[in-house]
C-alpha cells in the first residue's frame, strides 16, 4: 500500500485567509434601502441623461446591485419612471399646500407662489418636469399611486383658483 504525502497542504483557513466567508459575501449586497436607492439612481440618471438615456441595467450599475435585483422592484422603466413623476407630483403638492398655508386670506399671492412652485420645478428639475408633464408617461397604465399623486397636485392648484374665484 502506497501512502500519499501532500507536504504543501495547508489548511483552508490559512489559505483562504483574506477571503469572505459565505455570510459576509450575502451582507456586502444587501442594501438597506434598494428601493430608494434605485428611485435615486434613477433620477441622477434622469437628470443626467434625460428619459432616453435613463436604463434599468444603468440604474442597477450606479447603485451596485445585479440588474435582476431591480427587478424585485421595478417591474420595468415605466414603473421607475412613474415612480420618480410621482414623487415630483408630492413634492409639487406639498409646494401648493404650503403656499395656501402662507397666505390663508390672500388668493392672488397663492396663485403667484403656485407659480413660482411650478417655475421652480421646471428650472430645479427640468428632466423630471418633462417626464411630469410632457406626455411621455401614460398616467393610466402606469397606476394608481401616479395618478393619485398627480391628481393631488391638480386639485391643489384647482383649489387655489377656485378661492380666488370665490373672493
Amino acid at each position: 500500500m502506497t501512502t500519499l504525502v501532500y507536504p504543501l497542504m495547508l489548511p483552508l483557513s490559512t489559505s483562504f485567509g483574506n477571503m469572505p466567508s459565505m455570510n459576509q459575501r450575502r451582507t456586502q449586497y444587501h442594501h438597506g434601502d434598494l428601493r430608494n436607492a434605485l428611485i435615486e439612481g434613477g433620477l441622477s440618471l434622469l437628470r443626467e441623461q434625460g428619459v432616453e438615456g435613463l436604463t434599468l441595467r444603468a440604474v442597477a450599475q450606479r447603485v451596485g446591485v445585479s440588474h435582476s435585483a431591480l427587478y424585485r422592484h421595478f417591474p420595468d422603466k415605466a414603473a421607475l419612471l412613474a415612480t420618480i413623476a410621482a414623487e415630483g407630483f408630492e413634492a409639487l403638492a406639498g409646494a401648493l399646500e404650503e403656499v395656501t398655508a402662507s397666505h390663508p386670506d390672500d388668493p392672488a399671492s397663492q396663485l403667484t407662489e403656485a407659480g413660482v412652485a411650478y417655475v421652480l420645478l421646471a428650472v430645479r428639475e427640468p428632466q423630471r418636469a418633462q417626464l411630469m408633464f410632457g406626455g411621455s408617461l401614460d398616467f393610466d397604465a402606469t397606476g394608481a399611486p401616479l395618478q393619485s399623486t398627480g391628481q393631488s397636485a391638480f386639485n391643489a392648484l384647482v383649489e387655489i383658483i377656485a378661492a380666488g374665484q370665490r373672493a
